[in-house]
C-alpha cells in the first residue's frame, strides 16, 4: 500500500521525519566520548503526541517494535533453536555449528534465486540476505526511524506493546572500550559501520566468541533494510542469549536492561527528557492508550524510503 505524504498531519510534521532521516545519516559527525555509566529505563507513553516527543529527541538511536511488550530481545536462530533446548543449554558446538550450516547451505543454493550474490567471504551480506528471506540467523533487526518501530509495534498489537530504543552513542563508546580500535575520534558513521563488519567477521571466521553487541549495516542493503530503514545488531557471542550479550556490552547485568519495575513514573513531556548518558529505553504503548497517527507516519516512512523502480 502505498501512502500520500499529504496525509501527514502537517508540512510541518512531514518536514520533521525528512530531517530526523537525514540527521540520522550525517556523515560527518564528530564523536564526544563519554565516562559516565549509561542509564536504563523504561516509561508508558500517555499519547501517541507524547511518544513522539521522547522519539523526536532520540537522534543517532536505533528502535525495534514489538507488538507484545513482555517479548524480550531474542534472535531468530535463539528462536528456531528452541525446539532442541533453551538456548544456553545447548552445548556451544551445536549453536556455532547450526549458523554455519544454516550459511554453507544458503550460499550453495542461492545462485538459483539471486542475480548478483555477496562474495563468499562477505558473511555479513549473506547473513542479512538468509535474515531477509525468513532464515534464522544471529541478527535481530532494527531501525534507524521511531516512526518505523512504532508501526510495527502497533500494527497488530492485541496487547501492550513496546518500542525498544538503543543509543548507539553509548553503544560505540562501549563496543570501542572493549575492542582495540585505534584512533576513532574523526571517524564517520560509514567506517564506524565497516570497523564494525570487520570486528563481526573477525568473531565468525575465528569462532572465539566475546560478550558484546555491534550495530552494523552490509554495506549493499537489500530493499526490505533500505525501506525500514534498518540496521542489524549483532551479538558475538553465540553460547549467551542476545540480552546477556547486551548487558555484558554495557557492563551491567540482565535484570537492569529487562526488570519491568524500573519505570520513569512521571515524564515531564514539555520539559524534555536528558537522554545523553541513557544506553536502552523500552517505551511502552499501552492498548489502552488510542496511538491515532502511529500508523500513518509508520506507512509514510516506509514509502518515502521505497527505491524508485528504473531509477
Amino acid at each position: 500500500m502505498k501512502l500520500d505524504p499529504s496525509e501527514c498531519d502537517s508540512e510541518s510534521e512531514e518536514e520533521e521525519m525528512g530531517e530526523k532521516s537525514a540527521r540520522v545519516r550525517k556523515p560527518n559527525k564528530q564523536r564526544q566520548r563519554s565516562n559516565n555509566r549509561p542509564g536504563f529505563f523504561q516509561f508508558s507513553a500517555e499519547s501517541w503526541d507524547h511518544a513522539r516527543t521522547i522519539g523526536k529527541q532520540m537522534i543517532l538511536w536505533a528502535f525495534r517494535g514489538q507488538s507484545d511488550a513482555n517479548w524480550g530481545l531474542t534472535t531468530t536462530i535463539e528462536r528456531a533453536t528452541e525446539y532442541f533446548g533453551n538456548w544456553p543449554d545447548l552445548p556451544p558446538s551445536i549453536r556455532a555449528g547450526r549458523e554455519q550450516l544454516i550459511l554453507y547451505d544458503f550460499q550453495r543454493r542461492a545462485h538459483h534465486y539471486i542475480t548478483s550474490p555477496p562474495s563468499d567471504g562477505d558473511l555479513v551480506e549473506w547473513l542479512a540476505l538468509i535474515q531477509h528471506h525468513g532464515g534464522p540467523t544471529r541478527l535481530l533487526d532494527f531501525t534507524h526511524s521511531f516512526y518505523v518501530a512504532a508501526f510495527f509495534a502497533l500494527e497488530r498489537a492485541v496487547t501492550d506493546a513496546a518500542v525498544w530504543c538503543i543509543n548507539l552513542d553509548r553503544l560505540e563508546d562501549a563496543i570501542s572500550a572493549k575492542v582495540e580500535s585505534g584512533n576513532v575520534e574523526d571517524e564517520t558513521i560509514y567506517d564506524i559501520n565497516r570497523r564494525h563488519i570487520s570486528i563481526a567477521h573477525q568473531f565468525l571466521e575465528a569462532g572465539s566468541p566475546q560478550s558484546l553487541v555491534l550495530n552494523l549495516e552490509p554495506e549493499r542493503m537489500n530493499e526490505r533494510l533500505t525501506v525500514q530503514q534498518g540496521l542489524f545488531l549483532f551479538p558475538c557471542d553465540l553460547s549467551l542469549p542476545f540480552d546477556q550479550n547486551l548487558a555484558a556490552t554495557f557492563d551491567t547485568d540482565r535484570e537492569s536492561i529487562f526488570d519491568d519495575s524500573r519505570f520513569w513514573d512521571e515524564v515531564d513531556y514539555d520539559a524534555g527528557i536528558n537522554l545523553d548518558e541513557v544506553a536502552v529505553v523500552k517505551n511502552y504503548h499501552p492498548t489502552a492508550v488510542p496511538f491515532r497517527g502511529a500508523e500513518r507516519f509508520g506507512k509514510y516512512e516506509c514509502y518515502r524510503s521505497k527505491p524508485v523502480s528504473g531509477a
